[in-house]
């Protein structure tokens, strides 16, 4: 089996870790910088101990900030385009994640493991 490792340097490299997968969920390069700051929303809240939910209404104002859009309703266009894209799920309570795929596990270092099986029958 293939093993590749991405270091995280800093938060930045989420998105790098994101365009791995873009072409899979069909994402646009401003899709791919909203799903980042969300995972980055959430991750930075994670190693400061706390809990978030980066689809509130105050975690979506950040995330405009951050990407200096000015209003925060824009970012629900680009949230229910996530959700067309399953980008983003719902679970089976109503609420939102970002798809598991999609989601580093680790908060220094993220791995993906790819298997290449060759069928010539």
């Amino acid at each position: 089996m293939k093993t590749k490792n991405l270091t995280i340097k800093d938060l930045t490299s989420i998105r790098k870790y994101l365009s791995i997968f873009s072409g899979i969920f069909r994402l646009t390069d401003a899709e791919l910088d909203v799903l980042s700051e969300i995972i980055r929303h959430q991750f930075k809240a994670r190693l400061q101990g706390q809990s978030v939910d980066p689809f509130s209404p105050a975690s979506k104002r950040a995330i405009c900030e951050r990407l200096k859009v000015s209003n925060p309703y824009s970012i629900n266009t680009y949230i229910g385009r996530l959700r067309e894209k399953s980008a983003v799920i719902r679970t089976k309570d109503g609420q939102q994640i970002v798809h598991p795929w999609l989601m580093p596990k680790g908060e220094r270092q993220i791995q993906i493991d790819l298997e290449w099986k060759l069928n010539l029958d």
